[in-house]
């Protein structure tokens, strides 16, 4: 039976290097923090991107049935779609950021034991990997945020300007009628 302390990964491509150990040691709970503060957000996006669904779905049946334009159902139907996206994404990323969470602590206890044991105690490429998966993982998670904010603005300005379109037909179809 092989000892916990020799033996593990004699056949790395890379000899130990303590400071790669000691900077991916440092990195994990950084990037561990930080996935911990954007696990709390995507909970908060993800509760609020429901809401937002539930709420604007009933007002746009409600703004649809009133305004009678295809293009403005297309719309309609495009925005409450990519809603319904966007709300089953961040449930996704949701999960996504607690296995990185997980990954980060992983690479900490990883990081400690090779700096204890003087040895690679798994893959430095693999070390490298997840803390740089955290890095990217956290960056996309800020991006979902504002696109969900940028998708929002530009439906609400097409909107308006359908809305706008409508109104002004009416008001001629009422002129007409009147004469």
């Amino acid at each position: 039976m092989r000892s916990l302390t020799s033996g593990w990964c004699d056949t790395a491509v890379m000899a130990f290097h303590e400071a790669f150990w000691v900077v991916t040691g440092t990195a994990a709970p950084v990037l561990g923090l930080a996935a911990v503060v954007s696990f709390n957000e995507m909970n908060s996006l993800s509760d609020q991107l429901r809401v937002q669904l539930m709420n604007e779905r009933a007002g746009l049946i409600v703004k649809r049935a009133q305004v009678h334009n295809p293009e403005y159902d297309s719309l309609v139907d495009g925005y409450l779609m990519s809603l319904s996206i966007r709300t089953g994404l961040t449930g996704v990323r949701f999960f996504v950021q607690f296995l990185n969470m997980t990954a980060q602590g992983v690479l900490l206890a990883l990081s400690l034991w090779a700096i204890v044991t003087q040895r690679n105690v798994a893959s430095p490429v693999l070390a490298g990997v997840i803390a740089v998966y955290g890095f990217l993982h956290l960056a996309g998670a800020g991006v979902q945020r504002t696109t969900a904010s940028v998708a929002r603005n530009a439906f609400l300005a097409r909107e308006a300007e359908l809305l706008k379109t409508a109104t002004e037909a009416d008001g001629d179809r009422a002129a007409q009628a009147a004469d």
